[in-house]
């Protein structure tokens, strides 16, 4: 898998300790619809978790980089990096990184798979984050992130 990342994610090729010390966090949020229909609620569904994610993971990714460690989410509506300036030939699929790394099932929504998490079945919007810090580290960034509100202001659904 680190050699797929490093064509992601060209700051892992050129700095080769960075992999040693690589975190893979799959994230999920639980969504009101089913994600396999593809409707207008739906894709304002989509959307609205999307940014909701940029906010929750760019706050991480912020805090980490302050600390001096390498860290980015991968954009799930791409697939490629969405913070670092360097983007890679390759990107990053987050349902074939779930299937992979959690095991998780997955259903086909026409030209799309979509994950069937094991609580939520497929109301569920994958996305996921990478960095390079200890886990303790990372672990309180995280627990810091979720104790403060998300400050986001959705869409309307016209």
């Amino acid at each position: 898998m680190l050699r797929e990342l490093s064509l992601v994610f060209p700051d892992l090729r050129n700095n080769p300790g960075l992999s040693s010390d690589l975190l893979v966090i799959p994230t999920f949020q639980q969504s009101v619809f089913d994600l396999v229909s593809v409707t207008n609620e739906t894709q304002w569904e989509r959307d609205l978790l999307l940014d909701y994610i940029h906010v929750f993971a760019l706050a991480i990714v912020t805090q980490l980089r302050r600390q001096s460690y390498w860290a980015d989410l991968t954009d799930p509506a791409s697939g490629y990096p969405a913070f670092s300036e360097a983007r890679g030939i390759s990107l990053y699929p987050d349902v074939d990184g779930c299937v992979q790394l959690l095991g998780y099932q997955t259903v086909q929504a026409g030209c799309c798979r979509v994950i069937t998490h094991p609580s939520w079945g497929t109301r569920n919007y994958p996305a996921t984050i990478f960095c390079a810090a200890p886990v303790n580290v990372v672990t309180k960034v995280i627990e810091e992130c979720v104790a403060r509100p998300l400050e986001i202001k959705p869409k309307s659904l016209a």
